[in-house]
């Protein structure tokens, strides 16, 4: 059986930057995905998807997610020691260098740029770098 610290996680999909707009912390072990498991699990590379729920009010979803990019970055950066914001392959080789964990924003549903392809440049200018079309 192979020892679960060599192998190098990478997860694309969890709902904690949600959780910590409610919230929580990433050490909060309630939280889907939270600090203390990931560096049990070995993960390396980590999705956060930004989810926003279609019944969510038009006019009111790039707002919400707005909120939700900004609580998760300052989570991010209570815990700049164990992970970090990646923009890049270059950034997550840097930070996987360093021992830390390579968080990758995502928007899960693309409902929420409301249409407006300015709102796309704004989330990829607070780091977002990878949407979902569809949940």
């Amino acid at each position: 059986m192979t020892d679960s610290k060599k192998v190098p996680i990478c997860d694309l999909h969890c709902d904690t930057a949600f959780e910590i707009l409610a919230g929580r912390s990433l050490t909060d072990r309630e939280c889907q995905v939270n600090l203390p498991d990931m560096e049990s699990a070995n993960v390396k590379i980590q999705v956060f998807a930004c989810y926003i729920s279609p019944v969510t009010s038009k006019g009111s979803r790039f707002p919400l997610l707005m909120q939700m990019i900004d609580a998760f970055k300052k989570e991010i950066e209570k815990h700049s020691d164990k992970i970090e914001l990646c923009l890049d392959a270059e950034e997550i080789k840097k930070a996987n260098a360093q021992g830390k964990i390579a968080a990758i924003l995502a928007l899960e549903n693309g409902m929420a740029l409301e249409n407006n392809l300015y709102n796309l440049r704004t989330i990829y200018d607070q780091g977002v770098r990878l949407v979902t079309i569809i949940h």
